[in-house]
């Protein structure tokens, strides 16, 4: 998100809530009773109605306030190197497991995303496997090729590979490589 995005958003969510709490206090001044004190009983149900909407205004307006301070993501990786600190972003590594996924005999298509974990990275993929292809050998064979590469690519720790098969590719699927020994 730019600076410009998030600049509006802020004015956008501080406007929200004003117009919010404007909207709650017009609406509940007509509820005042004699005593001075909010009374639902003397509240039209249209009444009821505008101050959930401007609750409801006022939560999603706090919520998109407060959104990046909740949602703090990193979108690379931090190494010390010697002569300062070494960034490498998610997409760089993606890269690198795919490529090296990709060219593991029996794989049709490979994805893969990367989450920081305490030790090092996790890295889930998604495979679609070339038909007749022994799918736990090749899990584990995705496994070792993929760690190995990035680690010695990246010099990142994988602390694991995470491998979902989606889908067998059919026989006839336009594009799919075929294995002959």
């Amino acid at each position: 998100m730019s600076i410009l995005d998030r600049i509006l958003l802020v004015l956008l969510s501080i406007g929200s809530a004003l117009a919010a709490i404007a909207i709650g206090v017009y609406v509940l001044g007509y509820g005042m009773g004699a005593n001075g004190w909010f009374s639902l009983a003397t509240l039209y149900p249209a009444d009821i109605y505008i101050i959930v909407a401007a609750v409801l205004l006022l939560l999603l307006a706090i919520r998109f306030l407060f959104y990046k301070t909740l949602h703090t993501t990193q979108e690379y990786l931090e190494l010390s190197g010697q002569h300062g600190i070494i960034r490498i972003s998610y997409e760089t590594i993606e890269q690198l497991a795919n490529r090296t996924g990709k060219s593991i005999r029996g794989v049709q298509e490979f994805e893969t995303r990367v989450r920081q974990t305490g030790d090092g990275i996790a890295l889930f993929t998604r495979v679609k496997a070339l038909p007749d292809t022994e799918l736990q050998t090749l899990s584990e064979q995705i496994q070792l090729a993929v760690k190995e590469y990035v680690e010695r690519i990246a010099g990142v720790h994988v602390a694991n590979v995470g491998v979902n098969v989606v889908h067998i590719a059919g026989q006839g699927v336009k594009g799919a490589k075929a294995w002959v020994e």
